[in-house]
């Protein structure tokens, strides 16, 4: 232990020079270093021959280490020292590390340039300069991350390698371990691999060519990259020549050869879902721990055609790494939770039994991901109807995600840009742009409902409003890899992507609202490793998260999705779960019914479900509420039986406001209607309008400090008329008074004080001046003033004696009018009884001669006749009357 200690104190004294500050490195990795020893001590006592022979298999376990799936590794062949022909040897040896046979085993040289490499590059190793037993040690242990430590810990566990063994063995275990690509470990499994022939059987030129692929498989893949292998073969064999390995005939006769491979075909081991699934999220982990890049945004499509070039090659060849064996992969798989959802998804999908003539796989498809909240790894994951079917849909599958993938794009993002759930937007009809369901429209409508309803035209026109650019890397953010340039546009907003997204992708983006907007890689490997015990995947009991969304976004959202399940009138309104678990979630249904989604989550579980077909063709009665919301619901019901219900947690930060339910907009006054507002919004949007404000003043102090020198012209050229005016009548006192004003407010409005002053006290002194003339024509204008008020005082009070006079007149003449018309009025009334009593008595003048004067008749009308006499006031003429009745009584008997 004191001698490793001693050699690493030398390295980090030789870093410490090449560093600009010496000392600084080893201060700075002091832990890493302390790291370094203790793991070098506990492989150093693992390292014996069998260190150095592949495991056959790698193990998948699940989350209580139970093993689910082992995959077996047929072709590996170990392959002895004197069985490897001496060319295969020469050909590394030159072309690798020519001094070999005479150095130890680290090159001092080449290490200290590939540690100064690593100063230069903050920790990150750019370049080898690695022995062959080097090369063994990181083959074995430490697979090709490039950091300060591993190189360090390579440098100790060379030593210690070529103090255990010989020269040969060493080779030997090198030649045995070397990855020649394609899932192929070791020259003999290679030489089988790609010519099917023993290694002792190949040619100069065909073992050169074997030796050109390891130094970068992916670049030098004899199947896809056959002329990039052929030229690296040339490069060995004039290493060869130049080392003597070969002569000058061997070398020509080598170059000429056409080399024609015969790779023996490889019968892949049978993945279910979670095998595939697993594999897949270790292989990404191996190739992140190997320091490969991940990228989801791109200049432009060319751009993300290279990178996926790279990324596929890449993958496939650690895909093959993995499946070769040596891994042990630790899993989040509940399995008993693996088999319900198999079970929601075959039953729900049983009705549709049609089935392709040529792959025999049903038509209808279903695929579905379930996560647990409370770590944020995948729980269980099905990618097709029963379990022969091994291409898995649920990560390879990308679709049209239709409505579901409005949250996550549109509205949650909206949120965090100054919406709110009340927010109000016109749903109509939009020329050439997308259509509701049923062509029906609702006018102006709330985010909220328009969420609850699925309408199309609101998230297009938000989409629209904020742009593609502001709202796609949402979606970046959440790692969605089939993302193209074209799809940055309004459509996408809807769904309408140039290739789509997977099961895996919208589970993880729905993950993120159900964790107050924090992201994480969507992923079921909670631990890897490899053979020699290195840790490739931490174990983390929960992982680690990024914020995508703000967290009152995410609440608000879904508060909102919640709604989707408990509305009568919202397209989930079925869906709701049993025994009041609170529930959120989205439905999702492409054009023509190709495509149907169902993403839902609770505090516990987040499960997203696809139901089409693998050829996308229109499915009856296929909506996101219908198949992917019956195994939605089948599922979380039964995986949620015995849970409290627990509803989701809002933040502090979410508050409530008055709304008016007009507009939406926030109001001062009980408007009987509230919503949540996000308060960091409000305090944005508020310090937005104060900064406004702010700029506003300071632009009009600008613009008037511009204007400065204007105004004092202004007020030169006025106080040079103000001292020369002077009082000469009361009309100047209007005028120069004016000015003085005017002079008096300019004067006010200078910023420059010192000026201001000088013409202040030139306007005082001018003031003082002419104050004597002015009270002059003051005091005249008094005097004009009461002569003229008394002037209207007069005029004033013969005013009103006239008008009472006319006043009283016209009353005189109202009560003559008044008393002529009473006259006629009894003028009328008398002429009218002097008339009816003439009358009256004519009628008794009629009776006839032998009439009795005792007749009723008679007595009657001289009753009425003597009355209407009595009310009668021309006395005359009712004596003539009564004289009249009179004188016909006593003709009578």
């Amino acid at each position: 232990m004191k001698k490793q200690n001693r050699k690493i104190i030398i390295l980090i004294t030789i870093l410490g020079v090449l560093s600009s500050s010496v000392g600084i490195f080893y201060v700075t990795h002091r832990e890493e270093i302390k790291f370094v020893l203790n793991d070098t001590a506990q492989k150093k006592q693992l390292i014996n021959d069998s260190t150095f022979q592949k495991k056959g298999f790698t193990v998948i376990y699940d989350k209580n280490d139970k093993v689910i799936n082992k995959l077996i590794s047929s072709n590996y062949i170990y392959e002895k020292y004197n069985n490897i022909p001496k060319n295969a040897r020469d050909s590394f040896i030159a072309i690798e590390d020519k001094d070999f046979w005479k150095h130890g085993s680290i090159s001092i040289k080449g290490s200290m340039r590939a540690l100064y490499q690593v100063i230069r590059n903050k920790g990150q190793a750019v370049q080898g300069g690695s022995t062959l037993t080097q090369q063994l040690v990181k083959n074995v242990f430490l697979t090709n991350k490039k950091t300060v430590d591993r190189k360090i810990e390579e440098i100790l566990l060379a030593i210690d390698i070529q103090h255990k063994y010989s020269k040969d063995k060493i080779l030997e275990f090198y030649l045995n371990n070397i990855y020649f690509g394609r899932g192929q470990y070791g020259i003999q499994t290679a030489s089988r691999g790609y010519f099917q022939k023993d290694i002792k059987d190949l040619t100069l030129s065909e073992t050169a060519f074997l030796a050109a692929i390891p130094n970068n498989p992916s670049i030098y893949d004899p199947i896809l990259h056959k002329d990039n292998t052929i030229k690296r073969r040339n490069l060995i064999l004039k290493c060869m020549l130049n080392e003597g390995y070969i002569d000058k005939i061997q070398y020509t006769s080598a170059l000429k050869e056409e080399i024609v491979l015969n790779p023996l075909k490889s019968n892949p081991s049978k993945d279910d879902y979670v095998t595939s699934y697993a594999i897949d999220n270790a292989t990404k982990d191996l190739m992140s721990y190997d320091g490969f890049n991940f990228r989801y945004v791109f200049k432009d499509n060319s751009d993300k055609a290279q990178y996926q070039k790279i990324y596929s090659e890449k993958y496939s060849d650690y895909d093959k790494r993995i499946r070769s064996g040596g891994y042990s992969i630790y899993t989040s798989i509940d399995m008993d939770k693996q088999k319900q959802l198999q079970s929601s998804v075959d039953s729900k999908l049983e009705s549709f039994t049609s089935r392709d003539s040529k792959t025999n796989k049903y038509t209808v498809q279903g695929a579905a991901v379930s996560i647990d909240n409370s770590t944020g790894y995948v729980s269980a994951i099905v990618g097709g109807r029963g379990e022969d079917d091994q291409f898995n849909r649920a990560f390879l599958a990308y679709r049209q995600p239709g409505s579901a993938i409005k949250p996550v794009l549109v509205y949650t993002p909206s949120f965090d840009n100054k919406y709110h759930p009340l927010s109000k937007i016109v749903d109509q009809y939009i020329p050439n742009g997308p259509q509701n369901d049923e062509r029906s429209y609702f006018g102006s409508v709330t985010l909220r409902y328009a969420t609850e309803m699925s309408l199309n035209t609101v998230p297009y026109i938000l989409m629209t409003r904020l742009g593609a650019d502001k709202l796609i890397p949402y979606l970046l953010n959440m790692h969605f890899s089939g993302i193209y340039k074209e799809d940055y546009n309004s459509i996408a907003a809807i769904g309408g992507f140039t290739k789509g997204a997977s099961p895996v992708e919208m589970a993880g983006a729905y993950s993120t609202l159900a964790h107050s907007g924090t992201f994480t890689d969507t992923t079921c490997v909670r631990k890897m490793t490899y053979q020699d015990g290195s840790i490739i995947a931490k174990n983390q009991a929960t992982l680690n998260r990024e914020k995508v969304y703000n967290p009152e976004s995410a609440y608000m959202m879904t508060d909102i999705l919640k709604g989707v399940l408990t509305k009568s009138y919202a397209t989930g309104h079925n869906l709701l779960l049993a025994n009041g678990q609170i529930s959120a979630g989205k439905t999702g249904t492409t054009e023509n019914n190709k495509d149907g989604w169902f993403c839902g989550y609770t505090r516990y579980y987040t499960t997203v479900v696809w139901v089409g077909s693998d050829m996308p063709e229109q499915i009856n009665n296929l909506y996101g509420a219908v198949y992917p919301g019956a195994i939605w619901k089948d599922y979380m019901d039964k995986i949620h039986s015995g849970l409290v219900p627990k509803d989701f947690e809002k933040p502090d930060t979410v508050i409530y406001k008055n709304i008016n339910p007009d507009t939406g907009e926030i109001v001062s006054y009980d408007s009987g209607v509230q919503d949540m507002f996000s308060k960091p919004i409000l305090d944005k949007i508020e310090q937005d309008r104060k900064k406004a404000e702010a700029e506003a003043r300071a632009k009009q102090e600008f613009n008037y400090r511009k204007t400065e020198p204007e105004r004092e012209k202004q007020v030169e050229k006025d106080l040079e008329v103000y001292e020369s005016s002077s009082y000469t009548s009361v009309e100047s006192l209007y005028t120069i008074d004016s000015l003085k004003d005017k002079i008096d407010n300019e004067i006010k409005q200078l910023i420059d004080i010192d000026k201001a002053d000088i013409f202040r006290d030139r306007f005082d002194k001018r003031t003082n001046v002419l104050k004597s003339k002015r009270d002059q024509w003051l005091n005249i204008k008094k005097q004009q003033e009461e002569e003229s008020e008394r002037k209207i005082e007069e005029n004033r009070s013969s005013t009103e004696l006239i008008n009472k006079q006319k006043e009283l007149l016209e009353e005189q003449n109202r009560s003559k009018e008044i008393q002529d018309q009473q006259e006629q009025q009894n003028n009328e009334y008398e002429q009218s009884l002097e008339k009816e009593a003439f009358e009256l008595v004519q009628k008794i003048q009629n009776f006839p001669q032998d009439t009795n004067k005792l007749d009723p008749e008679y007595k009657s009308a001289v009753d009425a006749a003597s009355k209407k006499i009595e009310l009668i006031n021309n006395k005359s003429l009712a004596q003539i009357l009564k004289q009249a009745i009179e004188d016909k009584s006593n003709l009578l008997k």
